[in-house]
């Protein structure tokens, strides 16, 4: 064996440790991801993310699994990711294939904070627009270490215009949303920072209270809490969300799609209050009505009839914001400085919305 072959076996076998996705110092944001063990960590929700601190690393590539993927030459989901804060990559998978070089530099310790950035929508609830991640690949001395978090802990529900839809603009055909949406410039995103918290955004473009989403996904809540009528509580239509432990805070935005059942909102509202503080009753719920001005009284209506069912208690940690009136100015009004779309706020909307909501929620008295 000449002395380039046992170079180049050394060379590989420092690349070989893989740490599992169960490691302790990997954290996935908490709602959005299944972690199976040491297999898999799965999520469907652009905006569900991960971070990480990698010592004595030079070399870092993600493992990730496309079993089930139907159609795997095509793009089908965005992620993107910085190293130390730097610059932001960009990955479309499953094209991007396994492993995913993350960094490849001097070795020492590393920050890397990963995010599914879009889906095409074409079907993410029995799903084969995922991101699902088997390991990480590192030099053989290289560790996780705890990475620096957010001290709170926040759940959003939305649909559309929470997932980032047309936020850079109207995609021209279907395969090019994945460039025409982006969660990591959404209101909520940078409402979090603001809340100095680590988000699980939970977000269905054409879900609501009444009715399901694109890409197969179902509605919000109903009564009989299986995995294809209830996306609060379930991942995709394989698990669970797990409540063990739970977030200080929760915000509500659906409604937008409700405006043709918004006699049904109310009843409905109230019915996901009631699941919703069954499995977290210290969190506090915070509803926000379309950003738009739509079925304001029709949530406060199904949050008061809520509040007068449930203890003192229970009924003090649910509020409903109220926003000033610039908040819905630029939607309705089709292709404007605000959106491309009339619906849809675009990046400079969504950084005066998120000044808003921030504030709003800054404000309320608990």
């Amino acid at each position: 064996m000449g002395p380039l072959v046992v170079l180049l076996l050394l060379f590989l076998y420092v690349q070989c440790k893989v740490i599992p996705v169960n490691d302790a110092n990997w954290y996935f944001t908490e709602w959005n991801w299944h972690v199976e063990s040491s297999a898999f960590a799965e999520a469907v929700n652009p905006g569900a993310y991960f971070k990480i601190k990698v010592e004595n690393a030079g070399n870092v590539q993600l493992l990730l699994d496309f079993k089930g993927v139907q159609y795997p030459t095509r793009n089908l989901v965005t992620l993107q990711w910085t190293v130390d804060e730097g610059v932001v990559q960009e990955a479309t998978l499953p094209i991007s294939g396994s492993p995913l070089q993350l960094f490849s530099g001097p070795k020492r310790a590393h920050s890397i904070h990963l995010w599914m950035n879009s889906r095409n929508s074409y079907q993410s609830w029995i799903p084969w627009e995922f991101v699902r991640i088997t390991g990480l690949q590192v030099d053989d001395d290289a560790s996780l270490s705890a990475p620096t978090l957010r001290p709170n802990r926040l759940i959003h529900y939305g649909d559309s215009i929470s997932e980032g839809w047309n936020i850079k603009g109207n995609p021209t055909d279907g395969d090019s949303r994945i460039k025409a949406d982006s969660a990591c410039d959404t209101w909520m995103w940078h409402t979090s920072a603001s809340l100095d918290a680590e988000i699980s955004l939970i977000a269905w473009a054409g879900q609501g209270y009444t009715k399901g989403g694109n890409g197969g996904t179902p509605l919000l809540w109903t009564k009989n809490g299986d995995s294809h009528n209830n996306a609060w509580a379930w991942i995709n239509s394989r698990y669970k969300r797990e409540f063990t432990k739970c977030p200080q805070i929760v915000t509500n935005n659906h409604g937008t799609n409700d405006m043709s059942n918004s006699t049904f909102v109310p009843a409905s509202v109230t019915g996901w209050l009631g699941d919703f503080q069954k499995a977290c009753p210290n969190t506090r719920v915070i509803m926000i009505p379309p950003l738009g001005g739509a079925l304001f009284n029709e949530i406060s209506k199904g949050v008061a009839v809520y509040k007068q069912s449930v203890t003192a208690s229970l009924a003090s940690n649910v509020q409903v914001l109220t926003l000033n009136s610039l908040a819905k100015k630029g939607f309705w009004v089709g292709n404007g400085w605000a959106t491309p779309d009339g619906v849809h706020p675009n990046i400079q909307k969504n950084a005066q919305l998120a000044a808003i909501v921030s504030g709003a929620i800054s404000s309320l008295k608990w």
